[in-house]
């Protein structure tokens, strides 16, 4: 018997796939997009095939193009070193990142799927239509996979809230892994097969998105899609490398009424790809004078006194005051230059916070003197902390955590801001809380860190209260997430009535698993 392919486009050599099996076959309505797996699998695979179906139909929109291949096949194997892989027209899963259980499965789980098929579906343009010169610019696949799949997945579920997510998630993550000693850049040259493994790592997956938003945001959402619209088209069945992008975009953003005389992108761009870690820029308020002064430098992983490179960035400065509490305006209002020793805010009210990184757009930390920075903490405290936005909440106890380790702010002033999270009511901004007590759990095993135990017993007691033990059925997922997340460190840190509920929940459970799940 003799099987007859139609010529396929052009396309790197790792994206070709074969696969010969006896799996049963979902199709859509036209046969253009097919699911394959285990029959036993065949009913939990629809959801991974409307989240791919919406996805083509998003990235195709957005994209300006046609998808490249006539069908689409969608294939999972009960073993996969990697959680999926995007061969051209057969996409290969693991079975775990594949199917997903209506009745049994967890949200979480129901996430990890919807996030596999967007990030494989983005690959189909990033990646395949356009592959990448040679492995040092693997990132242009990786990066905007991860970026698309938070876009994709964004429009299809709103009540997600995906992108903000991606910050206290994607973002923050990269920013604390960023500090090792031995992370390297985005990008760099390789030859060795070692050194083109070493390119598929945190950078490519969390750092390279993260910095494709701060980009999106400083040439704005339209010119940044007009841009990609230009770089696909140009390099369709081709490849490309970091300086094609880069010369798409600042022909799109040459075309555009943006204000850009005082920069290139190139130049901005590339001293975020090819140089490692990112910077801090240090707030400094002159309280005679009312002169804000911002400075650059390395992120310091240990202490003071420890040596850091000598880098510096191109870096986007976005900032809001508390008379003028604007976060929604993400275009640079200054430049933080490599050359620049310092720049300088005049007019800013004395008796103003000032908080720098709106919606924490760029990928850098801020760290403010300590006035500076005890002002943000009585605001937080009081009744109007809402008025800061989430993000930029989350980001001052993240930042400001990570100050503290680093023995670069007073432990008493990180108190102080933690202190207003017992009246936070957005998961987005508690988040950053969890992960610090993920990080830190093992320190409350002694006698000593009682004070510190019972501080975060006090704010945890006070989320209960706002949050209550029993779900409401209208309620949606994050405030079922924020419950379980606060109920969960509540236990853990021994809140005898958070216990004592736990217990009664599980004797449900055990007793009837259908029904308490």
């Amino acid at each position: 018997m003799w099987t007859h392919f139609d010529t396929t486009p052009l396309m790197s050599t790792y994206l070709v796939a074969f696969v010969v099996s006896d799996y049963v076959q979902i199709p859509n309505e036209d046969k253009t997009l097919n699911m394959w797996c285990r029959s036993a699998l065949a009913r939990h695979s629809k959801f991974a095939q409307e989240i791919a179906l919406k996805a083509r139909e998003i990235l195709t929109r957005y994209t300006n193009t046609t998808v490249k291949v006539p069908k689409m096949d969608h294939l999972a194997v009960p073993q996969l070193t990697a959680g999926a892989m995007e061969n051209w027209g057969l996409i290969i899963y693991n079975e775990n990142n594949f199917a997903y259980n209506e009745k049994k499965d967890t949200r979480h789980q129901k996430m990890r799927v919807a996030i596999t098929a967007a990030h494989e579906m983005a690959h189909q343009w990033f990646g395949n239509v356009v592959s990448p010169r040679w492995w040092s610019h693997v990132w242009l696949n990786e990066g905007f996979a991860s970026f698309f799949e938070e876009y994709v997945i964004d429009e299809i579920f709103k009540d997600w809230r995906i992108m903000d997510f991606f910050v206290i998630e994607t973002q923050q993550s990269a920013l604390q892994i960023d500090i090792a000693r031995n992370m390297k850049p985005i990008t760099f040259e390789v030859n060795q097969r070692k050194e083109i493994n070493s390119l598929f790592s945190d950078s490519s997956y969390g750092k390279a998105p993260a910095i494709l938003r701060m980009l999106q945001h400083i040439v704005t959402p339209d010119v940044f899609r007009n841009g990609i619209i230009k770089y696909l088209h140009k390099h369709q069945f081709s490849t490309a490398s970091s300086d094609d992008l880069w010369n798409a975009l600042q022909a799109a953003l040459d075309e555009s009424d943006i204000s850009h005389n005082s920069y290139k992108l190139k130049e901005v761009m590339d001293s975020w790809l090819k140089q490692r870690h990112y910077p801090v820029v240090r707030v400094n308020r002159n309280w005679d004078t009312g002169e804000i002064t911002l400075t650059q430098e390395h992120f310091r992983s240990k202490n003071a006194s420890e040596r850091v490179d000598s880098d510096k960035w191109w870096i986007p400065l976005t900032f809001a005051t508390q008379t003028n509490p604007d976060f929604s305006n993400t275009l640079p209002t200054y430049w933080l230059r490599p050359q620049d020793k310092n720049i300088t805010i005049e007019g800013i009210d004395p008796n103003d916070w000032i908080i720098v990184n709106v919606q924490q757009i760029g990928y850098f930390r801020v760290n403010y003197d300590d006035s500076s920075w005890k002002k943000i903490a009585n605001y937080l405290n009081s009744d109007n902390y809402t008025k800061i936005h989430v993000l930029n909440r989350a980001s001052i106890i993240d930042d400001a955590y990570h100050f503290l380790i680093t023995h670069q702010l007073d432990i008493n002033i990180f108190l102080e801001l933690a202190n207003y999270l017992s009246q936070e009511i957005d998961l987005v901004a508690l988040y950053p809380m969890f992960n610090i007590l993920e990080f830190t759990q093992g320190f409350y095993n002694f006698p000593e860190t009682d004070y510190y135990k019972q501080f975060i017993l006090n704010i945890l007691d006070k989320l209960i209260k706002s949050v209550g033990y029993e779900e409401d059925p209208v309620e949606n997922n994050l405030t079922k997430l924020k419950r379980a997340m606060i109920l969960r460190w509540a236990c853990n840190f021994g809140h005898s009535e958070c216990k004592k509920t736990a217990n009664v929940k599980l004797n449900e459970y055990i007793a009837n698993p259908e029904t308490y799940r």
